[in-house]
């Protein structure tokens, strides 16, 4: 099998794990939200939605835009790996083992640490993509 097609399905791989993780947020903020049937849950969520799902769509982007190089792929996969698996862990802890009247503040919060922990990980496969075209 050539290297195109490996990180060709190494991306699609990276794209479910980025998937999965948001749907698992999304569906964390459903459970703690109140009830979506009223037009107003709906306008207060869409906000705190977008603002959780920024890591994802960051992931997501990169993961596009260094679509054709194989390390920065390895590397995104690595970070998306992280990123789902830390927030599922961490919204798990939040909102089944200790949940608490605060717990709502995890979606606040949570997407800033995601990124600033993923910045390095972006660094790192932006300069690998660069070092492989010299």
């Amino acid at each position: 099998m050539d290297r195109a097609r490996l990180t060709a399905g190494l991306n699609g791989v990276t794209y479910g794990i980025l998937g999965l993780g948001a749907v698992t947020t999304l569906w964390f903020m459903w459970r703690a939200g109140g009830e979506p049937s009223q037009p107003s849950w709906w306008l207060g969520v869409l906000p705190f939605a977008a603002w959780a799902l920024a890591p994802y769509a960051a992931a997501a982007l990169a993961v596009w835009r260094l679509r054709h190089s194989r390390v920065p792929t390895v590397v995104l996969f690595i970070a998306a790996l992280l990123l789902s698996g830390f927030s599922v862990w961490v919204l798990y802890q939040v909102f089944v083992i200790n949940l608490d009247a605060q717990s709502g503040l995890v979606f606040l919060f949570l997407p800033f640490w995601q990124l600033l922990a993923l910045s390095p990980l972006f660094i790192l496969a932006v300069r690998s993509r660069a070092r492989a075209s010299r």
